[in-house]
């Protein structure tokens, strides 16, 4: 590489606002791949947009063999532990390739570092018992505004999850005595109330 590359290359990496970022990406990439993970990058950061503690570095690596999309790494704040204490990322390839399938899984994970965990957690001399998810938040055509919920409700100390999947099943006394359930599209906000083997041919149909 010519030092002129490399120095474009350094540029690209520098520190800033995601915008400012992002914005560099689109004056500097222009194939199919990289327009496709610069899209990403910005769908991801919508969904953040309330956060301040989230901040985009493209010097970040990790195992580039098998990750295919976004990788996090994660830092305490005002902690002496300075090193990441969890992460991971996307991987659709990972799992096809251990069980010889040749296919894409859709899949994504983190991995904690016990041993910096365990060193955050002597700094502070206090473990919290409660561990159990307090909220459970549902996204109804809504994923944006409810992330934006969750993460309210975790800041003022609330073990809270948010659902993700496509479909919720319900069964409650008519549809006990009907012996049916009703089938709700997360997506869309349709219900519709079937037998069991109607439910599952719809949510295989739509998978």
């Amino acid at each position: 590489m010519s030092a002129g590359q490399v120095k474009e290359l350094f540029g690209l990496l520098e520190t800033g606002s995601s915008e400012q970022s992002l914005s560099r990406l689109d004056q500097n990439i222009d194939n199919e791949e990289g327009g496709q993970g610069a899209e990403e990058l910005r769908q991801l950061f919508s969904l953040l947009s309330s956060r301040d503690n989230v901040e985009l570095d493209f010097s970040l690596a990790r195992g580039l063999n098998y990750y295919t999309g976004t990788i996090i790494e994660t830092f305490l704040q005002q902690s002496s532990v300075t090193s990441s204490v969890c992460a991971g990322g996307r991987y659709d390839k990972m799992i096809g390739d251990f069980i010889g399938a040749g296919a894409g899984y859709p899949a994504c994970g983190v991995s904690f570092g016990l041993d910096r965990i365990y060193d955050a957690l002597l700094e502070k001399r206090k473990i919290s018992a409660k561990t159990m998810v307090q909220v459970f938040v549902i996204p109804i055509q809504s994923l944006d505004k409810c992330l934006a919920i969750a993460g309210r409700l975790r800041e003022n100390g609330i073990n809270t999850d948010v659902d993700v999947m496509e479909f919720a099943l319900m069964l409650g006394p008519r549809e006990t005595e009907e012996g049916k359930v009703k089938l709700r599209n997360m997506k869309t906000g349709k219900e519709e109330v079937l037998t069991i083997e109607q439910a599952i041919a719809r949510i295989k149909d739509e998978l």
